[in-house]
């Protein structure tokens, strides 16, 4: 917000003037880095007790020039939401998109058996299937099968994308968002739509490799006690179907909750162990959160 200060506010329409009026599709300019020594609301929402005591510096805003010889672009994927109410955001998803492929390229070339001392590990195909399990309308699925088509990762050719949500209308708006993106190679791996509850989810224990979901925040589609209730148990389903050694990548605020009420009794029961926590700001909710848990790959026995 300082580093703007001094040009005004962006205005986003024609009677807007609050500000200089810029294209958001069209644009010349965009935003590649933003280098804050940490005192900013991140940190400030991390422990808000200790607000007072924190100092800042100066922070530099770096701004990079679109040009024929760079090969970032703009990536398209239109989502259709109908009347639906979602949260859900392109960019956001499309970020939590690039962390899944970092994790399955890092576990494609982990899965090769050892040449020698001497030569490096090569990726070995590996068919992969990646269930969102509250999938919405399909936002976070559509960003993944954007990536994925992208990054040509050897161990996701073959993958199969599943997006599971317990709201009929919403599984249609899916369906149609996977067939307005098209098929093909070029387009991504497939993506079938299930009608389901992640408190039962359709499927049979350990034939997932990978999980990403944005489960309800009690903001919009139920209250916090709803989430707060439930978060144990859709947790508790998310492992079962999770193969050993898979992992489910989480985004969320309720961060209190998942830190101290659902991961540590899975991890008692050996069924889930927290690996990455990274928080960030999601459209203005600086205690977001994106987890990264991990199914044990050997369950250890039940205690007596």
């Amino acid at each position: 917000g300082d580093a703007l200060a001094a040009v005004g506010a962006i205005s986003l329409s024609e009677d807007c003037t609050a500000g200089p009026e810029v294209d958001l599709t069209d644009f010349e300019v965009e935003v590649v880095a933003y280098l804050s020594d940490g005192v900013d609301k991140l940190r400030a929402a991390n422990d808000t007790k200790s607000r007072a005591s924190l100092g800042g510096g100066q922070e530099v805003l770096l701004l990079g020039v679109r040009s024929d010889k760079t090969r970032c672009f703009p990536p398209s994927m239109q989502v259709e939401k109908g009347a639906l109410r979602s949260r859900a955001d392109n960019t956001v998803a499309f970020c939590v998109a690039q962390r899944v492929a970092d994790l399955l390229g890092a576990e494609e070339v982990g899965s090769s058996p050892p040449q020698s001392s001497s030569s490096a590990p090569v990726a070995r195909p590996v068919a992969r299937v990646i269930v969102d399990p509250m999938c919405g309308v399909g936002t976070y699925l559509l960003a993944l099968r954007w990536v994925l088509a992208r990054r040509g990762l050897v161990g996701c050719r073959g993958a199969e994308l599943v997006g599971v949500d317990v709201d009929d209308e919403t599984v249609g708006h899916l369906r149609g968002n996977v067939a307005a993106a098209g098929s093909g190679a070029d387009a991504g791996p497939p993506v079938a739509a299930l009608r389901g509850s992640s408190l039962a989810l359709p499927l049979r224990s350990g034939c997932v490799d990978l999980i990403v979901v944005d489960p309800p925040w009690g903001q919009r589609h139920s209250s916090h006690n709803y989430v707060k209730q439930n978060m144990r148990k859709w947790a508790k389903e998310w492992a079962r179907v999770l193969k050993p050694g898979g992992a489910a990548v989480v985004v969320t605020i309720c961060k209190k909750v998942f830190e101290e009420q659902v991961i540590p009794p899975l991890q008692r029961e050996g069924l889930l162990e927290l690996e990455e926590a990274v928080q960030f700001d999601n459209k203005g909710w600086t205690v977001c959160r994106l987890y990264v848990a991990r199914k044990p790959l050997c369950t250890p026995p039940a205690r007596p």
